[in-house]
């Protein structure tokens, strides 16, 4: 029950077999990780701006975050 035309569900899921998860999924954590910690490890603004543009895209190319979420959204459940 909602007051809003609008309603906006999140399905939440435990994962416990990491092995169903797609590879894509791993690159991402990885440089999401590396691009948040540059700063403290590195203090260099280049590689932060590399790793910006690999996750995110830019200069008319396409980042993996925004492939990934395309590949999660399409994928269909067997």
């Amino acid at each position: 029950l909602a007051d809003s035309t609008d309603l906006t569900v999140r399905y939440v899921f435990d994962v416990t077999d990491y092995a169903t998860m797609d590879p894509l999924f791993y690159q991402v954590l990885a440089h999401w990780l590396a691009y948040n910690l540059c700063d403290h490890i590195t203090a260099s603004d280049g590689k932060k701006n590399e790793l910006h543009a690999y996750l995110y895209g830019g200069q008319g190319k396409r980042g993996i975050l925004p492939q990934a979420r395309f590949v999660d959204a399409s994928e269909a459940e067997c």
